[in-house]
């Protein structure tokens, strides 16, 4: 008889959708840094996040991104996220 985590085991790795991790982006991004950006701005492929946002803000993204990182991991759930761009 086989154990119920070998049939359970596909669902571990299991990642929120594209639309939650967005907006979780958004949310921490207007929370932290004061900036509104939409939806639209937002594009996850893969493990990297990418945002299109003007020069001033993208570098103010990429002086905390450890940290932005890491509120979004403690958000969304863990190792869905590598990267901010």
């Amino acid at each position: 008889m086989k154990d119920i985590s070998s049939f359970l085991a596909r669902y571990k790795r299991l990642t929120p959708p594209n639309m939650a991790i967005r907006d979780s982006v958004v949310s921490l991004l207007e929370s932290r840094l004061s900036y509104e950006i939409s939806r639209e701005q937002v594009k996850v492929r893969g493990r990297i996040v990418y945002i299109n946002c003007p020069s001033i803000v993208k570098s103010e993204i990429l002086f905390n991104k450890k940290e932005l990182i890491e509120e979004l991991l403690k958000n969304i759930s863990p190792h869905v996220i590598d990267d901010i761009r």
